[in-house]
């Protein structure tokens, strides 16, 4: 009538451990129906906790003598660590990064520019900021500095004074990542199968 039970062994505990005496090196057998009904796959919620990333914000705040926002190109890489899982779906990380990107200068930012006139220079930036993520929508609030390398001939008011930010995202890469856990798990339950009778 085909296979009926299946038979479990458990992953080793340490030697120490009062489990050991009672779980390491024996199998144990249950229904196959019970496996069905009562398996569950474990998140690991350790997976992750350091990861790399890109970054581009869309429109930067800055407070320097007025507040002005800017909405020029820049592309950052970033150190995100998760800080805590909130729930299955949910973590709250803070990131930390570099980028480049460019700024517009006219008489109402700088000096050193013609009326009427404007210009478009490099930045470097360093910036730190918060991020939540539910799935594969992520949420974040940054702040950071900016530097022009030709500040010397345009004394841009804002270059290296702080500004703020939000972000928003999608994680492209999360279904991948989680095809790539489902089937690391399947391995991982399967080696966990000894056999079925």
């Amino acid at each position: 009538m085909g296979n009926t039970t299946v038979e479990l062994i458990a992953i080793p505990f340490n030697v120490k451990s009062d489990y050991a005496k009672i779980y390491n090196n024996k199998i144990f057998t249950i229904s196959k129906d019970d496996f069905t009904k009562y398996h569950e796959v474990v998140k690991n919620q350790n997976d992750a906790i350091i990861s790399i990333g890109l970054l581009t914000l869309p429109i930067k705040m800055r407070p320097q003598k007025k507040f002005s926002f800017d909405s020029e190109f820049n592309f950052n890489s970033t150190l995100n660590i998760r800080l805590k899982p909130i729930q299955d779906d949910f973590s709250f990380n803070w990131q930390l990064g570099a980028g480049l990107g460019t700024v517009g200068l006219n008489t109402d930012n700088a000096s050193g520019i013609e009326d009427g006139k404007s210009t478009d220079v490099s930045t470097a930036t360093v910036l730190t900021g918060f991020m939540f993520q539910y799935r594969n929508v992520q949420f974040g609030i940054y702040s950071g500095f900016d530097w022009i390398n030709n500040q010397e001939n345009y004394q841009w008011d804002s270059h290296g004074k702080p500004w703020v930010s939000l972000g928003i995202g999608l994680n492209i890469f999360k279904l991948n990542i989680d095809n790539d856990k489902q089937t690391q798990d399947a391995k991982k339950q399967k080696s966990c199968e000894m056999g079925q009778l």
